[in-house]
C-alpha cells in the first residue's frame, strides 16, 4: 500500500491526489469528446466547474447546517480540508442543478453534454481504481487460494481494485470506438447501464461492502435498479427514435 507520498520533509495523502488525477483527466476526455460532439468550445469545462463549485461548497454548507451549534462555536471549521464533513446528497442536488442551469444558459443539449461526459467518467473512474489499489481502499474480500490474490490488510485478498480498473478501461474503449449511438444521449445510458452492471458482478468480492437483504449486498441492489432504468430508458429512446426517422423518410 502506498497511503502517502514523502516528499523530503512533506507528506502528502495520496486519496486527494488520486482524486484531484481523476479530475483533470474527466477534464480532458470530456473536453476532447465535446469536440468531438462539435458542442462549443469550453462548454465542458464551464458546466464540469460550475457543477463541481456550487456542489462542493452546497456539501460543506449542508453538512455545517446540520451541525450548527458545533460551526457556530468555531466557524473557521467551515473553510477546513476535511472531506468526511461534507453532506454529498445536497452537494450532488445542487451542484447537477448548477451544471444544469448552464448547459441551458448556454443553449446546450443536456443529452448531448451527457453523451461527452461518458466515456470521460468511465476513464476517471479507472484513475479512482489505480489510487485505491494504492491506498487499499475498496479492497476485496479473503481469497487465500487465488493465485493472483494480493496481500492486502493482513490477507490475501481479490485483486477487485484490478478488475475494476480493467473493466473501466473496457467500458471506456467501447464507449469510445465502438458504441452505437442513435440518438442524443445513448452514449451516457450505456455507459451508466455498463458501469451498474460492473458493480452488480464486482460488489460480491468487495470486502468493505455492507449487505443487504438475503445476500445482496446495498449497492449490488442500488446498481442493478440504475442498470436497469438506464437499460429501459435507452430501449423507449430508441423506438422513439426509430419511430422518428419512419415519419421522415
Amino acid at each position: 500500500m502506498l497511503p502517502v507520498l514523502r516528499l523530503g520533509p512533506f507528506t502528502i495523502p495520496v486519496a486527494p491526489l488520486t482524486w484531484l488525477a481523476a479530475f483533470f483527466v474527466l477534464q480532458e476526455v470530456g473536453d476532447r469528446a465535446a469536440k468531438r460532439l462539435k458542442l462549443p468550445d469550453g462548454v465542458f469545462s464551464g458546466a464540469l466547474l460550475w457543477t463541481l463549485g456550487i456542489g462542493a461548497v452546497a456539501a460543506r454548507l449542508g453538512y455545517a447546517a446540520r451541525y450548527l451549534e458545533a460551526y457556530l462555536a468555531d466557524p473557521l471549521q467551515i473553510i477546513t480540508l476535511n472531506f468526511g464533513t461534507l453532506d454529498l446528497v445536497t452537494g450532488a442536488i445542487l451542484g447537477a442543478a448548477a451544471g444544469i442551469a448552464y448547459l441551458q444558459r448556454k443553449k446546450v443539449s443536456l443529452p448531448l453534454f451527457a453523451d461527452a461526459l461518458a466515456p470521460a467518467l468511465a476513464i476517471a473512474l479507472v484513475v479512482t481504481s489505480f489510487g485505491n489499489l494504492l491506498t487499499g481502499d475498496a479492497f476485496g474480500v479473503p481469497a487465500p487460494n487465488l493465485p493472483w490474490a494480493i496481500f492486502l490488510w493482513g490477507e490475501m485478498r481479490h485483486p477487485v481494485q484490478v478488475y475494476e480498473l480493467v473493466i473501466y478501461l473496457a467500458i471506456f474503449w467501447f464507449v469510445w470506438t465502438r458504441a452505437p449511438r442513435p440518438f442524443e444521449g445513448a452514449h451516457f445510458l450505456i455507459t451508466i447501464a455498463l458501469l451498474a452492471g460492473a458493480r452488480v458482478l464486482l460488489e460480491p468480492l468487495r470486502g468493505d461492502s455492507v449487505a443487504w437483504l438475503m445476500g445482496v449486498r446495498m449497492a449490488q441492489g442500488t446498481a442493478l435498479v440504475v442498470m436497469t432504468v438506464a437499460l429501459v430508458l435507452f430501449a423507449l429512446a430508441y423506438q422513439r427514435a426509430q419511430w422518428v426517422s419512419k415519419l421522415r423518410a
